[in-house]
C-alpha cells in the first residue's frame, strides 16, 4: 500500500491537513461516472438513460438529486473549500453519490450496490482526495444543522460541537473555521443568542490549540501567568512559544494582551497586527486593538476595530458597548457642548426638546450636613417622564443617556453623563401615554448657580431601535431653591423612584 493510501486509511473522518485561516475554492473535479442508469450527473442537469426511469413521476425525483448536487456543490463554494490538486481524470464523487441515493429511492438494489463499490473503488484509487470529500460533505451537513433555525436547541449546539472538533488541530477539517464563521454571522430562530455564544466559545477553543501537546501546556502556563498578574513573565512565556511556532496566532494575541496591561500599547498594536495577519476574522483581538487605540486617545481608531469586529461576530458585548457610546456620544454632544458654552458666555441656555417626549423637574435644597459628615451643599431632584406620541405615530422610546450640566456660583460649569446600561435599574421604556418618576440627590462642595440637562432616547419599532429622539431640561436655579429637611425630602419623592446620591464632593476643579 503507498503512503498516501496509508494515511488515507488510518483517518477516514479526520486528517492532518495544512491549511491556512482563508482557504481557498476548490477546482472542480471532473466528472468520469459511467453508469448503466446514470450516464452523468452534473451541478444544473441529472441525465438519464436505460430502465432507471419507467415514469414520469421518477423524473421528479432526478430533479430534485440534480438540485442537490447543485446545492451541495454552492455550499461548497460559499465554504470556500479547497483540496489540494487532483488528478485531471478524478471522477466527482458528488456525482456518484446521488446516483447512490437514487438509486435507493427508486429501490434499484442492484444499481445501488454496484454505485456503492463504485464509490469504494474511487476510494481506493484517490484516498487522499476521496478523505477531503468525505470531510467536506461533514462540514456541510454539519452547518446545516447549525443553522436551521427549526431545529431543536441541544441537536444545534451538538452541532456547533462537532464543528469545534473538525476545525481543531492538529487534523483539520478543510471549512470547518470558515462554516463555525459563517454561522456565526448568519444564525437565526429564537435561540440564536445561545447557539451564536457557543460558536463564539468554540472559535476561541480552536484557537487556543496550536496542534502539539507541549506547546499548548506552555500557552497555558503562559495565561496562568496573565490572570495573576505576572505580566512580564507572562510575555517571556507567550515570546518562547511565538520563537517555537511564529505561525500559532493565538501566542501573539496572548502576548498582546500582557504588553495591554503593562501599558505598552505601542508592543501590544504590533502584536495584535500580527494576529491578524494570520487570523484575519480573530474578534478578540479585533476588539483588543480597538482597545490599545483608545488608550492611546484614538477613539476613530477604537470605533473602527469595534465595527470590524461586529462584522464577523455582531455579538460581541465589547464591541456594542463602544459602537452604542460611540453613537450616544455624537447624538449627545451638541446638547453638551451648547450648554457649556451658553453658561460661560452668561447667555440663554436653549436645551432640544423632543415633539413627543417631555421631562418636568424641581430642586430642593436639603439642610447642609455637619463638618463631621463632611459638610457640602445636597439637592434633591425630582423628575416626571411623560410619553406624549398617539396615533397615528405612536413612539416606545428607551432611555439610554442622561447628561447634567452644573454652573457653580464660583462660574466653574461642568458637565458629566451617565449611560444607562441595557437592563439597569436606571434604564426605562416608555410606551405611549406612559409615565417614569425618579428622584436623586446630589452632593457637592460648592453651590450651585444653575444646571440644565437632558435624556437622549431610542425610538423603538417592535423592540428595534429605529433613531434617536431627546428630552431636555429647562435651565434650573438650585441655589435658589427651597430649603427642606430629610423627612420633607422623603414626602416629597414619595411616587417616585429614587435613584441614589451622586457625590461629587472631591471633583476636581
Amino acid at each position: 500500500m503507498s503512503m498516501e493510501r496509508a494515511v488515507a486509511s488510518s483517518a477516514l473522518d479526520r486528517m492532518c491537513i495544512p491549511s491556512q485561516e482563508a482557504s481557498i475554492r476548490r477546482p472542480r473535479l471532473q466528472s468520469a461516472v459511467r453508469c448503466d442508469s446514470v450516464a452523468r450527473c452534473s451541478g444544473h442537469s441529472l441525465i438519464v438513460s436505460g430502465h432507471f426511469f419507467a415514469s414520469a413521476a421518477l423524473a421528479g425525483v432526478a430533479w430534485v438529486c440534480a438540485r442537490r448536487v447543485a446545492g451541495r456543490r454552492l455550499h461548497r463554494d460559499m465554504l470556500l473549500v479547497q483540496v489540494q490538486s487532483a488528478p485531471s481524470d478524478m471522477p466527482d464523487l458528488d456525482s456518484v453519490s446521488v446516483a447512490l441515493e437514487l438509486a435507493e429511492r427508486v429501490e434499484d438494489f442492484e444499481e445501488a450496490a454496484r454505485l456503492r463499490d463504485r464509490i469504494r473503488s474511487l476510494e481506493e484509487a484517490y484516498p487522499f482526495q476521496a478523505l477531503l470529500w468525505r470531510q467536506q460533505r461533514q462540514v456541510m451537513q454539519t452547518i446545516d444543522q447549525v443553522l436551521r433555525s427549526n431545529n431543536v436547541l441541544e441537536t444545534r449546539l451538538s452541532a456547533v460541537k462537532r464543528l469545534q472538533e473538525l476545525a481543531s488541530p492538529p487534523a483539520v477539517a478543510p471549512g470547518a473555521e470558515d462554516a463555525l464563521h459563517k454561522a456565526l454571522r448568519e444564525v437565526s430562530g429564537s435561540d440564536a443568542e445561545a447557539v451564536r455564544r457557543a460558536i463564539s466559545e468554540a472559535l476561541i477553543a480552536c484557537w487556543l490549540q496550536s496542534g502539539d501537546e507541549e506547546t499548548d501546556s506552555t500557552l497555558k502556563a503562559g495565561m496562568t501567568l496573565l490572570d495573576l498578574g505576572s505580566f512580564g513573565e507572562a510575555t517571556k512565556v507567550f515570546s518562547e512559544v511565538i520563537e517555537r511556532v511564529p505561525t500559532f496566532a493565538e501566542a501573539w494575541n496572548k502576548r498582546a494582551t500582557a504588553f495591554y496591561f503593562m501599558k505598552d500599547y505601542e508592543a501590544s498594536i504590533s502584536d495584535c497586527k500580527e494576529v491578524l495577519r494570520l487570523k484575519p476574522r480573530h474578534f478578540g483581538c479585533m476588539s483588543g486593538l480597538g482597545m490599545c487605540y483608545l488608550a492611546q486617545g484614538d477613539a476613530v481608531g477604537c470605533l473602527q476595530c469595534m465595527r470590524a469586529a461586529l462584522e464577523v461576530h455582531p455579538d460581541l458585548v465589547v464591541a456594542k458597548r463602544h459602537v452604542s457610546q460611540a453613537r450616544l456620544q455624537t447624538a449627545l454632544e451638541p446638547q453638551v457642548t451648547g450648554a457649556v458654552e451658553a453658561f460661560r458666555k452668561g447667555d440663554e441656555v436653549a436645551m432640544e426638546q423632543g415633539e413627543t417626549l417631555l421631562c418636568h423637574w424641581d430642586v430642593h435644597q436639603m439642610v447642609s450636613p455637619g463638618p463631621e459628615a463632611g459638610g457640602g451643599f445636597l439637592y434633591f431632584f425630582r423628575l416626571k417622564y411623560t410619553n406624549h406620541s398617539s396615533q397615528p405615530v405612536p413612539c416606545t422610546a428607551r432611555s439610554l443617556a442622561r447628561f447634567y450640566v452644573l454652573h457653580f456660583a464660583d462660574g466653574e460649569v461642568f458637565p458629566f453623563t451617565r449611560i444607562t446600561e441595557e437592563g439597569s435599574p436606571a434604564q426605562f421604556t416608555l410606551s405611549p401615554g406612559d409615565e417614569y418618576k425618579f428622584c436623586w440627590v446630589l452632593i457637592v462642595g460648592r453651590p450651585l448657580k444653575g444646571m440644565t440637562g437632558g435624556t437622549v432616547f431610542e425610538v423603538l419599532d417592535d423592540d428595534v431601535a429605529v433613531g434617536f429622539t431627546h428630552a431636555g431640561l429647562e435651565v434650573s436655579c438650585p441655589r435658589d431653591a427651597e430649603e427642606v429637611t430629610g423627612d420633607k425630602a422623603r414626602m416629597l419623592g414619595a411616587g417616585h423612584h429614587f435613584t441614589g446620591h451622586l457625590d461629587l464632593r472631591h471633583m476636581k476643579k
